[in-house]
């Protein structure tokens, strides 16, 4: 699933990117000859130079890489996520029939945000999908960025088909929760063999107030019990956190305790690069979709 793909003429190199309030975070997957291998990973601060569109245009001109593929990913901050029943209407009306679910939901004009969707494995007849909705502003900064830089657009990803893809390097056939937070907004995401099962916000949650664990755990709770009962599916048994979360040894205790459950990291697969001394979220993110880059996968709807 992309929020936005074009089709270059010719391709010999992808440069994936990602970033956050430090830094700009930077892969390139070599496709020449079929061979498919990860060229590059870069980490450049943007404290040091504060000018994203200047960073990324000398990291192009350095690498030869003008007139290659981009992909960017999103933070998950960056856009709102919305459950509904597949509509009963023509594949073409879907986006459409969409607008109209989704008006009363945001907080800006339905006429300046851009919705996406991708459909979840389901037991059931009614079949599921999740909107995607952002701004249209949001996209076309990022669009403008790329293609300023020297670069074409091949996609512009969402952090969860990312983590998914990352999340099945290591975890073959298990399904995995992944509890991560970007700024403020809490997300439990359920994947397996990197198809996306369920996403679920929790809310706002200050991980360094413990009057907000309480509720942290009881969105997880929740959540899984929506899982469970909505989407028919099993709880998993593997349950993961993303560094931010990860790093508060009080609150993976807390975790531990109140959910029953042994907490994991989640960790750079084995034989790929660290961005960084320390993992985030993002660039962990960034690494799930340089994963799709190198394996050639296509994500549909359904993950497959």
């Amino acid at each position: 699933m992309a929020v936005l793909r074009k089709k270059a003429v010719k391709i010999t190199k992808v440069c994936c990117i990602a970033e956050n309030n430090q830094n700009l975070f930077l892969t390139v997957v070599d496709k020449a000859n079929g061979m498919n291998i990860i060229e590059q990973s870069v980490l450049l601060d943007k404290e040091k130079e504060p000018n994203v569109q200047k960073i990324l245009q000398q990291f192009v001109h350095s690498h030869g890489l003008q007139g290659e593929e981009s992909v960017y990913v999103l933070p998950a901050a960056a856009y709102r996520l919305f459950l509904i029943d597949k509509p009963n209407v023509p594949e073409t009306e879907i986006a459409n029939a969409a607008k109209w679910l989704v008006r009363d939901l945001i907080d800006y004009p339905i006429e300046d945000a851009v919705i996406d969707t991708f459909e979840i494995p389901s037991s059931e007849q009614k079949a599921k999908m999740y909107l995607v909705v952002i701004k249209i502003a949001l996209l076309e900064g990022i669009i403008k960025l790329l293609e300023e830089s020297g670069l074409q657009v091949q996609k512009i990803a969402i952090a969860e088909t990312a983590l998914s893809t990352l999340l099945m390097q290591s975890i073959k056939d298990e399904a995995v929760a992944l509890l991560y937070v970007d700024e403020k907004i809490s997300r439990l995401m359920i994947s397996k063999q990197g198809a996306i099962h369920m996403v679920r916000d929790i809310g706002e949650i200050d991980l360094s107030r413990q009057d907000h664990w309480d509720r942290l755990v009881q969105g997880v709770q929740r959540s899984f019990e929506f899982y469970q009962i909505t989407l028919a599916g099993t709880r998993p048994v593997r349950f993961l956190l993303s560094p931010e979360v990860m790093k508060n040894e009080g609150l993976t205790k807390f975790l531990n305790e109140k959910l029953g459950v042994a907490v994991a990291a989640l960790q750079t697969p084995e034989g790929l690069p660290k961005m960084g001394e320390e993992p985030t979220l993002i660039a962990l993110s960034l690494m799930g979709e340089t994963l799709q880059q190198v394996n050639g996968l296509i994500v549909t709807r359904d993950g497959k």
